[in-house]
């Protein structure tokens, strides 16, 4: 019995060191063990497990860093291109030849631009956010929402908004808006000519909730769970994009606390909706009234 005694207690700084250890994950790897002890065979492990994290931290720290320099400095070898394009485009005197020749790569550099504003995006929200503010996600989604008009309209799906009041969580906006418009944009790219998309911001208690609801092919569990991984697209090859729309919104949702939920819906289409940490609601001066939803069909 004194033995199990003495065992226990001799191991429980083992223990200890080791629920530390799992408490530690890619999101925190600028945290440490920091094991406080004798200078014994367990100090040490601890002060190597405590390099060991350090040196990730710097590997994922530089595969980042990496990613978003590489995004910046290609803009503007695409941006020359681009800009060589148009200008054979405007010329009188091009051969059709030449005019189709600066079509494709006119194509083939928004296509670049955007796989690039993509993986920066990815970047960004992965790495500690910089740009910490409170953003009005009804009106970042109206805004977002306004721009798309016309292309749901070319795409044949009737676009719905509804905005609810007091809808405001604290983060970086320039990622929060690329989470409303990934979600847009999956919603009339991945939909039906005559089908639907609506886009709702409301509050919900203590959590502001970003809604997506379309139309579109019938999907199965588990082809829900492939969207959600890099890199994955439609096997028909039909619509543009990479594959990185949900995980850019995943992505997002998780640097600023927030969970996503992807449902196929039973018509087709897909349910999904971000939920994150709304701030509290500001006060208005003595008798105003607080804003209400705006609904906008087209």
């Amino acid at each position: 019995f004194f033995g199990w005694i003495a065992a226990g207690r001799a191991l429980r700084p083992v223990g200890a060191l080791t629920a530390r250890a799992q408490e530690l994950s890619e999101e925190n790897l600028h945290e440490r063990i920091g094991y406080d002890g004798p200078q014994d065979e367990l100090k040490e492990l601890a002060d190597t497990l405590d390099g060991l994290i350090g040196r990730l931290d710097e590997a994922f720290r530089a595969q980042r860093s990496f990613a978003a320099h590489v995004s910046h400095e290609m803009r503007t070898p695409l941006a020359i291109m681009r800009a060589e394009a148009d200008l054979a485009l405007a010329d009188p005197s091009a051969t059709a030849r030449e005019r189709g020749l600066a079509a494709s790569v006119c194509d083939a550099t928004e296509r670049s631009e955007a796989l690039l504003d993509s993986l920066l995006a990815l970047a960004r929200s992965e790495s500690t956010m910089g740009d910490r503010a409170v953003v009005d996600l009804a009106e970042l989604a109206g805004d977002v929402v306004g721009e798309r008009i016309d292309r749901a309209d070319a795409a044949g799906v009737r676009l719905d908004l509804e905005l609810g009041a007091d809808v405001e969580v604290a983060g970086d906006r320039w990622l929060l808006e690329r989470l409303i418009a990934n979600l847009v944009d999956n919603g009339i790219t991945h939909n039906l000519h005559g089908g639907w998309l609506v886009v709702a911001v409301e509050r919900r208690g203590d959590r502001a909730v970003v809604r997506t609801s379309n139309t579109g092919d019938r999907l199965t569990p588990d082809q829900v769970d492939d969207i959600l991984q890099p890199f994955h697209r439609a096997t028909d090859g039909r619509r543009p994009g990479y594959g990185l729309g949900m995980t850019i919104v995943c992505s997002v949702a998780k640097a600023h606390d927030g969970v996503v939920d992807v449902r196929p819906r039973d018509g087709g289409g897909l349910d999904v909706e971000v939920s994150l940490p709304a701030e509290p609601v500001s006060r208005r001066p003595v008798g105003a009234a607080p804003p209400r939803p705006v609904p906008a069909h087209r």
